[in-house]
């Protein structure tokens, strides 16, 4: 889902709301994957706790406020997601969103039904650290070297690559290919279509 100029909208926001300097578009886009507490220190690490709660609670009412900022599905996702299943793939979520959030996405998008397993970053330690990924992989009963991780930001390659887990990056997202390439992805793909030659005509075993 591209979430991504609604989420620099809401936060540019939430920090004219607080008087605080509106970090620039890169900056934003560079946290993307966070959960929202150690985003919101990233982007502001001279702020006090009183300002960082502000600014967290600015963000949430601003991300709300921006609903009419369009977070379409990518071409090629619900195909992909339905081939995927179709062909006995188990598939997961690991992000930054807080549970009432993905709950909220899943739901709009109706994409719930193709997921095996979800990770928050409210329920583990956020990205980069692989925590999410290696809980999924026990509750899914595979081994790393069984899965590989899709992801469009360097947060996203990072924690694969702490967890041991091949990535695949994507540059339709939050991370440009420059950015995504120094974390070692095994491919990188431009949009779903891509991603889905790579799944299906690819051998990815290590």
């Amino acid at each position: 889902m591209d979430s991504v100029q609604r989420i620099v909208n809401a936060m540019e926001a939430a920090a004219q709301v607080c008087g605080i300097a509106v970090p620039s578009d890169t900056e934003i886009k560079g946290i993307i994957g966070l959960s929202l507490e150690r985003a919101i220190e990233t982007l502001f690490p001279d702020s006090n706790d009183e300002i960082l709660l502000q600014l967290s609670q600015a963000y949430q009412q601003c991300y709300l406020d921006f609903a009419h900022v369009p977070s379409p599905l990518f071409d090629n996702s619900i195909s992909l997601l339905s081939r995927l299943a179709v062909e006995g793939r188990l598939l997961a979520v690991a992000t930054g969103k807080k549970r009432t959030g993905l709950n909220k996405v899943l739901q709009s998008s109706n994409t719930r039904h193709f997921f095996n397993a979800t990770r928050c970053a409210s329920e583990c330690i956020s990205k980069p650290h692989p925590q999410m990924l290696k809980q999924l992989l026990d509750e899914l009963e595979i081994g790393n070297e069984q899965a590989v991780m899709i992801g469009d930001s360097p947060l996203d390659l990072k924690m694969a690559n702490a967890a041991n887990i091949d990535a695949i990056a994507i540059t339709h997202g939050a991370g440009n290919a420059e950015e995504l390439q120094v974390h070692s992805p095994v491919h990188m793909v431009d949009d779903l279509y891509e991603l889905e030659e790579v799944l299906f005509h690819v051998n990815l075993a290590r």
